[in-house]
This record gives structure tokens, C-alpha cells and sequence, in this order.
């Protein structure tokens, strides 16, 4: 026996009447029980494309973003081109987004995205992800209410690069 006391539009009870199996579907709207009923009378079963094609066929993050991703301790999100992720650790209990820069992104391009994904969200924090040495300083003035961390790749790099006063270096004299 299914039992669904939130039917809506009655895709559990369509399932379970096409698995020949007993069902109720109960719902508080008039309008989502004559949806239902309808649903019921002309059945229309499609094909899972994730059941077909597999849940890899719908994962798009490299392993470098999602190493990237589990090295801050966030959960990936697929098929998003302004969220990467999401921090498990909330902020506040707000959930915090996070956006990876893309190789051939700028960082202006990459907070536009993060931003335009967040549109409507109430995040306090939002977390770009630099894996590329900024070319421009438009970031100057910009409005945003998002943090940019250099990627531990990023800031390696730097580390190994002999700064202006040579105090830096990553070879030896032998």
C-alpha cells in the first residue's frame, strides 16, 4: 500500500497505479485532487533520463573542483553554472554558495555568475574560489557581498615565487 498524504498533482499515485500496486493520495487542495484525478484517468508515464543514462552522465565537476570543493568541506552542486557547492558547515545556519573560477573565466566574470545564481537568496556570504592570477583591477569598487579566497594551488604558486626582496624561493645552491 503507497500512501501519499501530499499527492499535488499525483505523480506518486501514477507510479504506484502503474506498479499495479494499491495507493491513497490525500491532499488539501480541491484543485491538486481534481489534478490528480486526471493525472489518474490519462497516465502518462516518460522515461528517467537518470535511471537511463546513469548519475555520472550528470556530473560535470573535474576532479580538481570537486578535490577543491572537499578541501573547504562543501557539498558539490551539478549542473550549475554559478554554484559549484555549498559549505556543509552553515554560516549563521545560512548556507553559504560557493563558486569555482573557471580556466578561462576572470574573476569579474566569475562573481557575476555567483552573484546572478544567488539573485533572490538571502545569502550572507558567498565564497569565490580563485584558481587564476587576476589581469584586471576592475575588481576595485566592486558591490559584492562575496569573499574571494585564492585556490591552495594559487597560493602554493605564490608561495614558491621569489618575491621583490628575494625571501622567497623554492630552489637550493648547492
Amino acid at each position: 500500500m503507497v500512501v501519499d498524504p501530499f499527492c499535488g498533482s499525483g505523480t506518486t499515485c501514477v507510479s504506484a497505479k502503474s506498479l499495479k500496486r494499491k495507493f491513497i493520495g490525500i491532499d488539501l487542495s480541491g484543485d491538486a485532487v481534481l489534478l490528480t484525478n486526471s493525472h489518474l484517468e490519462e497516465m502518462i508515464i516518460s522515461e528517467s533520463n537518470l535511471l537511463n543514462k546513469g548519475v555520472n552522465e550528470y556530473q560535470e565537476k573535474t576532479e580538481k573542483e570537486l578535490a577543491i570543493l572537499q578541501n573547504i568541506n562543501a557539498f558539490p552542486v551539478q549542473r550549475n553554472v554559478g554554484i559549484d557547492g555549498f559549505l556543509k558547515d552553515h554560516f549563521d545556519g545560512m548556507s553559504v554558495p560557493v563558486k569555482i573560477q573557471g580556466e578561462h573565466e576572470t574573476i569579474e566574470d566569475a562573481i557575476e555568475k555567483l552573484e546572478k545564481a544567488s539573485y533572490g537568496k538571502e545569502y550572507k556570504k558567498k565564497i569565490l574560489i580563485q584558481t587564476r592570477e587576476a589581469v584586471t583591477n576592475r575588481l576595485f569598487g566592486f558591490d559584492s557581498e562575496v569573499v574571494i579566497l585564492k585556490s591552495l594551488e594559487l597560493q602554493t604558486r605564490g608561495l614558491l615565487k621569489v618575491n621583490n626582496e628575494g625571501l622567497v624561493s623554492n630552489t637550493s645552491t648547492n
